[in-house]
């Protein structure tokens, strides 16, 4: 078995160790050579050193047999480690509690650990997370006048605050633009998502309806949330289209409405009532959930 360096070796072999429950030390680990050995009684050793034919590090010594118990909280599940294995997770939901991280390294790894050593191994992923953000961030200008120099027919913009502190960023290809007044129904729909990450914002777009009925995208763009979404985009309709006919999403007005007015037979009726073909059956059913509704 080969490896990078012996630092990668020494990570894989950690990672082993972990999941085993088998408590190891490293005698020494660098780029050039590892060595690592478990405690007395067991006899479990394993070393390797760079091979300066092709610049790998590779295994040459290795017991593979350990006659050691388990421990239940390995020395070598520390903060650092902890941080490091949970860095995709902390990316997705970074609001999870140290509680839910014990929870989760006990059932997957069985180590128990104190909550202190949680605290600082989420400190320590969410502190990783924006170092690597920081690092793309600084990216978004090159990134921008790259999109400008291959579409010079589209609108690309970045807008940024004092210090160069991110503000919005919009896309909008030339070819989207063409291809929705080409080939796709005069309907537009506006959204917004808003990113599951601790550094929030908004994410707008604007999506129409092509000749197989499915979504295409238009545009886009990334803003900070400092104003209702649902105002402001309202707003921005009536300003800009004003002539243009403008309906909400059912959805959208189900899940604020569903807070109020609970239950199956609501919801049942609701959705009769904007299935509503012609003005006698929306009138009816108009009338049958103000009745239920009470």
């Amino acid at each position: 078995m080969s490896f990078v360096d012996g630092l990668q070796a020494r990570d894989a072999i950690t990672d082993n160790a972990v999941e085993n429950d088998w408590q190891i030390h490293f005698k020494r680990a660098n780029k050039k050579q590892f060595e690592a050995a478990c405690h007395d009684p067991c006899a479990w050793f394993c070393s390797g050193s760079l091979v300066s034919k092709n610049g790998v590090v590779v295994i040459k010594k290795s017991d593979d047999v350990h006659t050691c118990p388990r421990a239940v909280r390995n020395k070598l599940v520390t903060s650092t480690w902890i941080a490091s294995k949970y860095l995709h997770v902390f990316r997705l939901h970074p609001s999870m509690s140290c509680k839910d991280l014990g929870r989760d390294l006990m059932q997957r790894y069985a180590f128990d650990a104190t909550k202190c050593r949680l605290y600082h191994a989420k400190r320590k992923a969410i502190d990783m997370l924006v170092d690597t953000v920081e690092e793309h961030y600084a990216k978004l200008s090159s990134y921008t006048l790259e999109f400008c120099r291959s579409d010079r027919e589209g609108r690309f913009e970045l807008h940024v605050d004092v210090g160069a502190v991110f503000n919005a960023m919009y896309i909008g290809f030339s070819g989207l633009k063409k291809g929705f007044m080409e080939g796709c129904r005069r309907v537009i729909g506006l959204d917004g998502a808003f990113p599951k990450t601790y550094l929030g914002g908004i994410l707008l777009s604007a999506v129409g309806t092509d000749g197989n009925n499915q979504m295409y995208p238009i545009a886009w763009v990334v803003v900070e949330v400092e104003m209702s979404f649902v105002g402001g985009l309202e707003n921005a309709v009536k300003e800009i289209i004003s002539m243009a006919e403008h309906i909400n999403c059912a959805r959208n007005i189900y899940a604020n409405w569903k807070k109020t007015h609970k239950g199956p037979a609501l919801k049942q009726l609701f959705w009769k009532l904007l299935r509503s073909t012609y003005m006698q059956e929306y009138v009816g059913a108009c009338r049958e959930l103000e009745k239920e509704d009470g």
